[in-house]
């Protein structure tokens, strides 16, 4: 009984499954090795912002251009990498809200309307914007 034609069917096999596993591990090196979105992260920060009552409240009576130690706290809680830096400002809805020194490089921002629980005496909303970059 000639068993080369098996031989030859395992061995090809064994190739095909050998290179598509060679792919497999360079695709997951590559995208593990893709930076963070971090546009994203701070859309995360701002939406768990808006949903603390604490915070919010602290968002909305704090001074045009300032920010909250609490929110400031929160947000230096999530930002954990050392070469990442951030700038929070709270500015009322109409204002441009911008960073107050310029930084070269990738600057990534998200903002969020910040207003108050409906049982609030009054309607003030604000606007927060979050700027994270590399050091």
């Amino acid at each position: 009984m000639n068993k080369g034609g098996w031989l030859r069917i395992v061995e090809a096999s064994l190739a095909v499954i050998l290179i598509l596993s060679a792919l497999f591990v360079f695709y997951m090196k590559e995208k593990s090795s893709s930076p963070p979105d971090l546009g994203e992260r701070a859309r995360t920060i701002l939406e768990e912002i808006a949903s603390d009552a604490t915070l919010r409240n602290s968002a909305l009576t704090a001074e045009k251009g300032s920010s909250p130690q609490n929110i400031i706290n929160l947000v230096a809680s999530q930002i954990t990498e050392p070469n990442l830096d951030f700038e929070i400002k709270i500015c009322e809805i109409g204002d441009a809200c911008g960073k107050s020194k310029y930084n070269p490089g990738n600057i990534y921002s998200a903002e969020r309307v910040i207003s108050a629980s409906v049982d609030h005496a009054g309607y003030e909303p604000k606007k927060m914007r979050l700027f994270i970059w590399n050091k």
